[in-house]
Formats: C-alpha cells, sequence, structure tokens
C-alpha cells in the first residue's frame, strides 16, 4: 500500500512536472512569437527609413544643383551690375566733360 501511494504521488509529481514544462513551452512560444513580430516590424520600419534616406538624399542632390544653378545666376548678374556700374560712370564724366 506504501508503495502505491508513493508511485502514485510519483506519477502526480511527474504529472505536475509536465504541465510545467508544457506551460513554459507555451510561453516561450509565445515569447517567440511575439519576438518574431516585433523583428519583422523594425525590418519593415529599417526598410522606411532606407526608403527616406534614399529619397531625402535625392532631395538633397536636386537641391544642390538649384543652388549651383543660382549661384551661377548670380554670378553673373554681380558682373552685369559691375559693368553696367563702370558704363554709368564713364556716361557720368563724359556728361560732365561736355557741361564744362
Amino acid at each position: 500500500h506504501a508503495v502505491r501511494s508513493v508511485r502514485t504521488e510519483l506519477q502526480g509529481h511527474q504529472q505536475h512536472a509536465l504541465v510545467e514544462d508544457m506551460t513554459s513551452s507555451t510561453q516561450l512560444r509565445i515569447e517567440l512569437e511575439g519576438a518574431h513580430k516585433q523583428q519583422h516590424a523594425l525590418e519593415q520600419y529599417c526598410a522606411r527609413l532606407d526608403t527616406d534616406l534614399g529619397c531625402t538624399r535625392t532631395r538633397l542632390s536636386v537641391l544642390q544643383e538649384e543652388v549651383g544653378a543660382m549661384s551661377e545666376q548670380l554670378q553673373l548678374a554681380l558682373h552685369d551690375a559691375e559693368v553696367a556700374k563702370g558704363e554709368a560712370a564713364a556716361a557720368q564724366r563724359g556728361l560732365e566733360a561736355a557741361q564744362q
């Protein structure tokens, strides 16, 4: 009788341990699935960031080209202004000479 009660108690412990193992296994699987979902979300986020970065680089290149073109136009306008200033000074001197 004592052997039977020990055996029954051992079986109860084994069943309890098995239930604990299954429970912890299920919890680990749930945590692993959650980690996989997080990893997938992070990968998608990184892909979007890469795309955004590519777009930003493209816009920056376009802006650099536009700034370069504006800079050239500004240099030409400054040169034209210097020429016009010289011509105006020459006309002023001619006017003063004609008045004397």
